[in-house]
């Protein structure tokens, strides 16, 4: 039935019921299209033209819902989709996705080329805020397919080393940094999402231009969450509805780049750059942009790039990495003692914070251990030093925070807020 469907040869008008099918997969209403896009799909590997034809419906299907009150987006799924955000969001992640994943597999060439144009397209500088969510569509084509492209099951065509073309004009196209991605929090997050699912891209097979672009997209969107979205802003409602986050997502992309690539990062302009979104983030903690989860995969990154320099040169990096958690420590210590005994609330919402700071002291502490100890097998003794020394930094470190930790152990160890 699905050969006679795609040849037409059905009784009764193959070639019609083959129409009606597209039309239904171009219905704007999910409920309707996500039936007939999971019939599409089973007809791709019976016509090798066929994904030429449906890879557009399905790009367009891509495209979030919205609408435009003066210049500011917003979501609208619900009013044009007939479901809502979030249900849109799990269709685009499964139907739409494994209906991508076949085109992409059917025709790998055509599927990158076609979404990278789009990319192109949408990256001009005439683009507008509208134009963000055609190229949120583009990026989220890319990165559905990224795991297949990366998979170890590639069959012939496949693979990033044989989009090499096609990626580095989607980086070389994002390099121009749309002025539209500080008002639509999705594209940017989707930015930075295909930033991290082709890291491994990026840090094998990209020229050294295209990872720094990456490492640069990456590191100034951590940078935008210390002023960004803020509650004046149109595009923060947008951001309180969405599941992912433009600053989750920078700060794994930022993590993956660093720890596959950390001698690249050594560089006096890399570690200047690091330093500051470093900084950034104990602002952006305080408006509740970073999770400590967020903070972790960055604190992740910094410590294998710290590590890599050499072991003489590793304790000055270190310890102005730190500087920053040392102070948060010491500050939030003192605020609880101050706030103990009051009644206002004041405790309640310092003690997390203070737990906070001593478990990203601890992530600090484990990641630079590692990170030196993975540096220490792939090196000879002689170059490296010893592994003893090679860890001063972080025995100083605790050293220095030991009375800190220690009061804080001892006072509030078992505190429930």
């Amino acid at each position: 039935a699905m050969v006679g469907l795609i040849s037409g040869q059905i009784p009764g008008g193959g070639s019609g019921l083959l129409e009606l099918l597209m039309k239904a997969g171009a219905h704007p209403y999910v409920h309707i299209s996500s039936l007939a896009i999971e019939v599409l799909s089973k007809l791709l590997s019976l016509d090798a033209s066929f994904p030429a034809r449906l890879l557009p419906l399905l790009q367009h299907r891509a495209i979030i819902p919205y609408v435009l009150h003066g210049p500011a987006p917003s979501l609208a799924a619900s009013t044009t989709s007939g479901v809502d955000f979030c249900e849109f969001e799990n269709f685009r992640q499964n139907i739409l996705a494994e209906a991508l994943i076949a085109c992409y597999e059917q025709n790998p060439s055509y599927y990158m080329d076609s979404c990278t144009s789009a990319v192109e397209e949408f990256c001009s500088s005439s683009a507008t805020v509208e134009v963000s969510f055609q190229l949120e569509a583009a990026l989220f084509c890319l990165t559905a397919v990224a795991i297949t492209v990366n998979g170890p099951s590639k069959k012939e065509g496949q693979g990033e080393g044989n989009h090499n073309d096609q990626l580095s004009r989607c980086t070389k196209a994002l390099a121009t940094k749309p002025v539209f991605l500080p008002a639509n929090p999705l594209a940017l997050a989707q930015l930075n999402r295909f930033l991290g699912m082709y890291g491994s891209w990026y840090t094998s097979h990209a020229p050294v231009p295209a990872l720094d672009v990456a490492f640069e997209l990456s590191v100034s969107t951590i940078n935008m969450s210390g002023t960004a979205f803020s509650d004046e802003e149109p595009a923060s409602e947008m951001l309180k509805e969405m599941e992912i986050s433009p600053f989750s997502e920078a700060a794994k992309a930022t993590r993956i780049l660093l720890t596959r690539s950390p001698r690249h990062f050594t560089a006096l302009h890399a570690v200047s750059s690091l330093g500051g979104a470093w900084e950034t983030t104990y602002i952006a903690c305080n408006r509740g942009m970073l999770t400590i989860e967020d903070r972790e995969e960055i604190c992740k990154g910094i410590c294998a790039v710290v590590a890599s320099f050499p072991g003489s040169q590793r304790e000055k990096p270190y310890h102005a990495f730190a500087l920053p958690v040392v102070e948060c420590l010491h500050a939030m210590t003192k605020e609880a003692d101050n706030a103990k005994n009051n009644t206002d609330g004041k405790f309640a919402a310092i003690i997390p914070r203070l737990a906070d700071e001593v478990r990203l002291l601890s992530t600090m502490v484990k990641c630079f251990t590692a990170a030196v100890q993975k540096n220490r097998t792939q090196m000879h003794m002689a170059q490296n030093g010893s592994y003893e020394s090679a860890l001063q930094p972080s025995v100083g470190l605790l050293k220095k925070l030991w009375p800190c930790l220690t009061h804080v152990a001892t006072n509030y160890a078992g505190v429930r807020v």
